[in-house]
C-alpha cells in the first residue's frame, strides 16, 4: 500500500517535469545564447557590393526587431550596376520562435497586400548545379483588390545554420528547439503585365538571348550571388 500511495504523485510529477522540459525545448529556453549573439554579429561582415550589385543599408526599426526577435540583420536595397535592376534583401538572425511564425503570406496582409496567384516552392542552387542551397517559397503580392497594380515578387526561407535553407509548411514546429534561426526575404517589384489574368506567373522559359534581365527570375539570381557571400562570413556553432 505504501508503494501504491506514492505512485500517483510520482507519475504526476514526472508528467509535469516532462511537459516543462518539452516546452523549454520548444521555445529554445535551454540553448546557448552566445551562439545566437555570435551568429547575429557575423552578419555585420556581409559586403555592400557583390557580383555587380550595390547594396544600400535600410535601417530596421526597433519595434520590428523586438516583434520578430531579431538580434542581427542585413537589410538592404539593391541596384545592379549594368542593368539598373532593383531589388531588396532582408536577412534576419535571432530568436527561433518569433522568427518562425511570420511568413510574408501573414505579415504582408497587415501591409494591405494580398497573394496574387499561388505560392510555389523552388529549389535554389549554384549556377553550375553542383551546390544546392535548399528550398524557398515564392509568391507575388499586390495591393488588395487592385489587379492592375504593380506587384512584389518575394522569395523567403529559413535556415538553422545559414547554409541549408528550408521552407516548411509549419516552420514553428520544424525549427522548434533550434538555438537561433536565420530568415531571408528577397523581393523585387514587377509590373502587372508579368502576371497572367489568373494571377499565375507568365512562362519565361524562352531562349536566353531574347529575354531581358527583368524577364529572368531575378530573385533567384540574387540568391545565387548572395548566398556564397553569406557562407563566407558565418562559422559553425553547433
Amino acid at each position: 500500500m505504501a508503494a501504491n500511495r506514492w505512485m500517483l504523485p510520482a507519475v504526476c510529477l514526472a508528467a509535469v517535469l516532462g511537459t516543462g522540459i518539452a516546452h523549454g525545448v520548444f521555445v529554445s529556453r535551454w540553448t546557448n545564447s552566445n551562439w545566437m549573439q555570435v551568429a547575429a554579429k557575423e552578419l555585420d561582415n556581409l559586403p555592400l557590393q557583390f557580383s555587380g550589385w550595390k547594396a544600400e543599408v535600410v535601417e530596421l526599426g526597433e519595434s520590428e526587431r523586438k516583434q520578430t526577435g531579431t538580434v542581427g540583420w542585413y537589410n538592404v536595397g539593391l541596384r545592379n550596376d549594368k542593368t539598373g535592376a532593383q531589388a531588396s534583401i532582408m536577412l534576419l538572425c535571432g530568436q527561433t520562435r518569433p522568427l518562425s511564425v511570420h511568413p510574408p503570406t501573414v505579415c504582408f496582409q497587415g501591409m494591405g497586400l494580398e497573394v496574387a496567384g499561388k505560392e510555389q516552392r523552388v529549389q535554389v542552387g549554384s549556377p553550375d548545379g553542383e551546390t544546392s542551397w535548399g528550398s524557398f517559397m515564392t509568391a507575388d503580392f499586390r495591393p488588395t483588390g487592385e489587379k492592375s497594380a504593380h506587384a512584389l515578387r518575394t522569395y523567403w526561407a529559413w535556415s538553422r545554420d545559414g547554409k541549408t535553407w528550408e521552407a516548411p509548411e509549419l516552420p514553428r514546429f520544424n525549427f522548434s528547439g533550434a538555438p537561433y534561426l536565420y530568415k531571408i526575404y528577397v523581393s523585387r517589384q514587377i509590373a502587372a503585365s508579368e502576371l497572367n489574368a489568373s494571377g499565375e506567373k507568365r512562362n519565361t522559359t524562352g531562349p536566353a538571348e531574347t529575354r531581358t534581365p527583368s524577364d529572368k527570375e531575378l530573385c533567384e539570381a540574387i540568391l545565387q550571388n548572395f548566398l556564397p557571400e553569406l557562407q563566407q562570413v558565418i562559422t559553425p556553432k553547433l
